[in-house]
Order: structure tokens, then sequence, then C-alpha cells
């Protein structure tokens, strides 16, 4: 351990000195020892930007397999954005002193290692149904210990209502909605100089179902809030004030699709 530690801090300053502007490898095709009739094929693997041990990004591109299940599997974009390489290689050092598995605390603090994920057009089909995620984009930063205080997420899927609403006898899909279309856009920032948590914007859409949009703030949020130690977390809360809260309901065809499921599960006409 002590020498494969040694190793990885050389291994670290080497990536300090090294700078790349753009690398590239395309056209490829690969097989898995674990799926050994399965080939994949990628269009390109991208690496942008290293430069004292931090990737600006690092992407696959047009990747196309097959799940153990012989399902196939697309994925068009899959991105690590503001990878700190060399920290991520001396924290790996690190837990070799406790045996590969990491703290609480050193499991969080992994995510300062790395800025935000992106995925783009994956297509995957379970029980010959296909589930879809135009996109997805999740930025995380301003850190307080381990704990980031400013985070934003979107993201837009479509899954088959018959698969989403298993749990309530198909209910979405007896009323005639074949796929639900998801788009979600959430943003969280914490200021210190004002104390003052903004949830904004808070968006979550189904379509031909509802829209529903939020923003509001939270006031008196200490810096201590942002801690792993739950009861300290706890305590801070009993500071919290509500500040303006904005919310919005839009019906853009739920109303109807209720409508029509109740009208059929008692014999009505959708009129009567």
């Amino acid at each position: 351990p002590a020498q494969l530690r040694t190793v990885m801090e050389q291994a670290a300053n080497v990536y300090e000195g090294i700078r790349i502007g753009k690398f590239e490898l395309r056209g490829m095709k690969m097989r898995m020892q674990m799926l050994p009739d399965s080939d994949f094929k990628v269009a390109a693997i991208r690496l942008t930007g290293l430069e004292n041990g931090r990737i600006a990004e690092f992407a696959i591109e047009g990747l196309d397999g097959q799940s153990p299940q012989k399902e196939p599997i697309h994925i068009g974009r899959f991105a690590f954005k503001g990878l700190q390489i060399s920290s991520l290689m001396r924290q790996s050092s690190q837990l070799t002193e406790s045996g590969g598995m990491p703290s609480k605390d050193q499991a969080i603090g992994l995510l300062a290692l790395l800025e935000g994920i992106e995925l783009n057009d994956v297509i995957a089909t379970a029980t010959k149904q296909t589930i879809r995620i135009d996109s997805f984009k999740l930025y995380w930063g301003q850190f307080v210990g381990s704990i980031p205080t400013n985070v934003r997420l979107s993201a837009k899927t479509s899954v088959p209502a018959n698969l989403a609403d298993a749990g309530t006898g198909g209910m979405l899909s007896g009323a005639g909605m074949d796929t639900l279309t998801t788009s979600i856009d959430l943003g969280v920032a914490w200021t210190e100089a004002t104390q003052t948590l903004d949830i904004s914007p808070a968006a979550i859409e189904l379509v031909n179902s509802f829209a529903f949009t939020a923003k509001l703030s939270v006031r008196n949020v200490p810096r201590s809030m942002f801690s792993t130690d739950m009861g300290q977390a706890m305590a801070a809360t009993d500071q919290l004030e509500a500040g303006p809260v904005e919310l919005s309901l839009r019906d853009t065809g739920g109303l109807k699709a209720a409508l029509t499921q109740y009208a059929k599960g008692k014999g009505l006409s959708e009129d009567d």
C-alpha cells in the first residue's frame, strides 16, 4: 500500500505537468469479456482541456451495443465536466489505508472532484419497449466543506406509460397516454453574504398532462447547514425563515385524461 500511494502521488504530479488541448479517438469497436457475444461500437472518445491536473471535458459519443439481455442500447453522448484527475488519484491512494472502502466524508468529498455530468440521446429497450433520455445535465459547485451549495439539474425523458404506472394498474396508459414525456429544470443556490437559499427555477412538466413551476427562497440559512454531521445540520434548521413563494400549476391535458379514466371505470361517457 505504501508503494502504491507513492506511485499514485507521482502519477498525479505528472498529470499536473501535462497540458493537452484536444485528444480524440474515433471509430472503435470492442468486445467485453463479460459479454463475449456482444460488440460495442464507439464513434468517438474525446478529451478536451487537460491542464494543472484538471480535464475540462471527457466525453464518449455514439456508443452502440447490447445489454446482457441482448437488448439494443444507444448512447449519443456521455460526458464528465471538470474532472480533477490528479486529486482523484491522490484520494484513491488514500483509500488504500481503509481497505478501499471510503468513509462517509470521503465519499461525499469525491463530489468536489467533478463539476458535472451530461447525458444525451440515450435509447434503451426493456421488455421490448423503448425508454429514451433526450437530455440529462447535472452540475454542482461552490462547496462548503464537502457539500455543494449550488446545484442545477435539467432532464427530459420519455417512458412507456404502462412501465411508469405499473403500480396503478395502467391508469395513465388506459386513459390514452401511451408515453410519458417529462421535463425537469431545477436550480438551487446559496448566497453566503445574504444567507439566502434560492430555489429557482423549479419546473416539472408532464407533456399532455400538467406543467408546474415554482420560485421560492429560504432566509437565515447559516453555513453550518451544509455539514455532513446530521445533528449539526438539523440544529441549524431552527434559524430558517420562509421567503417569498410563487407557485403555478397549469393543466395541459391531465384533467381530460383523469375524467376519461374515471368515466371508463364507472361505465359512463365522458360527457356524463
